[in-house]
């Protein structure tokens, strides 16, 4: 059960179906399916249901998450590897996102210390296989799970 707070390749889905049969490890969410946000109120009032929109917009990840420090980030993936029963963790660190550089060796550290997981750093390009190909992928993953799951 992992959670891959980043993306997937784009460049190869087929990954995805080599994780479920070969390793047996399900992805449980993505940069692409969570958002923590509330619920918007759709029946109060316009002014309501505009708030509600704007705060949901606000709360999709690459937006909340980059808007300040990378505390909502840490908390985030805290809160959804307690909330799914994550087993790892797996960032992929895009060379395409300088800001968040030196953030996976911090949430490496609060995930182990406050949910007692492991979690694999591999970088990439989200669209470009020269730079870690699929091949890379599955060793490292196999890797990490033989050694640490």
């Amino acid at each position: 059960r992992s959670i891959w707070p980043y993306m997937l390749t784009f460049f190869d889905i087929s990954l995805c179906e080599w994780l479920d049969r070969e390793l047996g490890m399900s992805i449980l969410l993505d940069i692409f399916n969570y958002n923590l946000s509330d619920l918007i109120d759709t029946k109060s009032d316009l002014d309501s249901l505009f708030y509600g929109m704007a705060r949901k917009a606000m709360g999709w990840p690459m937006v909340k998450q980059s808007s300040e420090f990378y505390y909502p980030f840490l908390d985030d993936c805290i809160r959804m590897a307690k909330d799914f029963s994550a087993d790892c963790f797996i960032y992929t660190q895009s060379i395409a996102c300088k800001q968040f550089g030196a953030v996976p060796q911090l949430l490496r550290e609060a995930l182990h210390d406050e949910v007692g997981i492991p979690m694999l750093i591999i970088d990439f390009d989200v669209g470009d296989a020269r730079m870690t190909s699929l091949k890379a992928f599955k060793d490292k993953i196999t890797m990490f799970v033989q050694t640490l799951m």
